[in-house]
């Protein structure tokens, strides 16, 4: 069993844009490899559901001295392309990484790390901003279904729970062993 590694970020005020940090380096297997691992380096992501795959700068690439490991088109605002990918172990701020990720080149503006929907969706996500401050939070694995709808359903339809009232023949709550009636009926 993986793991569950979560994080929260509190920011504070109301953010529109989620960014962390997290450490990026070239793709490898941490369970197998042998000798020291291939050199970290910290980078600013921003967390992007709208994002199939995630995706680094020229500048990632250049101080990591990636390799392209393949290609695949990508659909974007310019339109479709053909893009080389490059694969990545990214760890994210909760220790856990996310091995032999796939990611292509793109140009982001002030962070260098776009993290999309093919690591989103291997945990748990969620956003809220309750009295003003936005609170982000994020788990690997996935471990239950978060789910605002029910839990107001399940909140506005709690039963009460009713105190029994006692009948003048029960047996007596004081525990006498006498009928109600006969016992603390009037006291």
């Amino acid at each position: 069993m993986n793991r569950i590694a979560p994080f929260t970020e509190n920011y504070g005020e109301i953010k529109n844009v989620i960014k962390t940090e997290c450490a990026i380096c070239e793709a490898y297997n941490p369970n197998i490899s042998k000798g020291t691992p291939p050199k970290n380096i910290k980078y600013v992501g921003l967390w992007d559901t709208g994002a199939m795959a995630s995706v680094i700068t020229r500048k990632v690439i250049d101080d990591l001295n990636l390799k392209p490991s393949g290609g695949t088109y990508v659909r974007n605002t310019s339109g479709i392309r053909f893009e080389q990918t490059y694969k990545i172990n990214i760890h994210l701020p909760s220790k856990v990484g996310v091995s032999f990720l796939d990611v292509t080149e793109g140009i982001l503006t002030d962070f260098d790390v776009l993290i999309g929907m093919d690591v989103i969706c291997r945990g748990d996500f969620a956003i809220s901003n309750s009295n003003n401050e936005t609170t982000f939070t994020f788990q690997i694995p996935a471990t239950h279904k978060i789910d605002f709808e029910k839990e107001l359903y399940d909140k506005l339809h709690t039963p009460v729970k009713v105190d029994k009232t006692l009948n003048r023949n029960d047996p007596c709550h004081c525990g006498s062993g006498k009928k109600y009636k006969n016992c603390c009926f009037g006291k």
